[in-house]
């Protein structure tokens, strides 16, 4: 393994997670002049090309790595395939052919459901070509990495995201011009988000007892995520609570608990997204033109306090908010422009920021 002291890590992971305060520490990159760049996804033939593709971003993610040689932070060393935000909905099949695009760094999935009766061909099926896409990069990613990284899941939009893409913005309309197909289109969705999710937990080892979630964060139990409700950005916390609520309750009915991703910009809605009491973690993303995720805690202390918080900040931010987080039970993820940048981060959370 890329690090010897796995088992030290969770430790950390499972004290915060039952303790009263404390800070883990994800130092996620560290850049040298020898980190190399991560291959783009839009530079490869796929599906044809998928194992050069995996081997070529899993040789990066080693070289680059070592990069963080005797960093004794709280990441487990962990891969998973980067086929790109396709990868959430490409999987549902239909008699409206799925287009995806792969452009560099990053995928696109085209709208399935232009017209109402649409929705009634709609189906899940193994056959589906970039379902097979995704099952065969684990597969083979499962092959190479052993004995080097664990593998991750790769993480599910939930009923609103899958609907958005497979429908388009059109979809903004659909909440005020035919509410009623509009609720069958999220439950189809939802159905497809808990399959698609059970199979990644089929793709995917345990490790130690959990699972490594989409964004790299360690859970115990049979836990998911990253989870995403980024139409939430688009929609206001009335809506998301009358038509979306439910679903996300429904999906986590079937798990232990959840990671989920949010998005500052929709932050009004965060009290609703996160209510859920087996959402354990809470990401919050910083989004340009608006508060950063530091602030959105701020913000939104109290309905945050059972739970951990994620968080994406500079050296300085988190200097500026001591006093603020000593309290909370969070972590914090870092990009670091030098290996003695990262040292000092990791001595000054573990110093001023101790797990109780």
């Amino acid at each position: 393994m890329l690090k010897d002291n796995i088992i030290e890590i969770i430790e950390r992971h499972k004290n915060l997670y039952y303790g009263t305060s404390g800070a883990l520490v994800y130092i996620n990159s560290v850049k040298t002049a020898s980190s190399v760049p991560t291959p783009k996804v839009g530079n490869y033939n796929l599906p044809s090309d998928y194992k050069k593709y995996i081997k070529d971003c899993f040789d990066a993610f080693i070289h680059n790595f070592k990069n963080k040689e005797n960093l004794d932070d709280d990441v487990i060393p962990y891969f998973r395939p980067k086929l790109g935000i396709q990868e959430h909905s490409s999987f549902i099949s239909g008699n409206n052919e799925c287009i995806v695009d792969f452009v560099g760094e990053t995928s696109f999935h085209h709208q399935m459901v232009y017209e109402k009766e649409d929705l009634e061909s709609l189906y899940l099926s193994e056959e589906n070509k970039y379902y097979q896409l995704l099952k065969n990069c684990y597969e083979y990613l499962n092959e190479i990495s052993k004995d080097i990284c664990h593998v991750a899941l790769r993480g599910t939009n939930l009923a609103l995201d899958i609907a958005n893409t497979i429908r388009g913005n059109d979809l903004l309309y659909d909440f005020y011009d035919d509410p009623e197909w509009l609720e069958k289109l999220l439950s189809f969705c939802n159905d497809a988000a808990i399959w698609y999710t059970n199979k990644q937990l089929q793709w995917v080892k345990p490790v130690y007892g959990g699972y490594i979630t989409g964004f790299g964060k360690w859970m115990e139990g049979t836990c998911v995520g990253h989870l995403a409700e980024d139409g939430t950005c688009l929609i206001g916390p009335e809506l998301y609570e009358e038509f979306c609520l439910k679903y996300t309750d429904t999906f986590l009915n079937n798990f232990d608990g959840a990671y989920m991703h949010t998005h500052s910009v929709a932050h009004t809605s965060l009290k609703l997204v996160i209510q859920n009491p087996k959402i354990k973690i809470v990401e919050i993303s910083s989004d340009p033109n608006s508060y950063t995720s530091i602030e959105v805690f701020k913000m939104y202390e109290d309905i945050l306090k059972d739970k951990v918080v994620n968080l994406e900040c500079s050296f300085d931010e988190l200097k500026n908010n001591i006093e603020f987080l000593r309290d909370k039970r969070i972590i914090l993820d870092f990009n670091c422009n030098s290996l003695e940048e990262a040292k000092e981060i990791v001595s000054f959370v573990r110093k001023e920021l101790p797990i109780k």
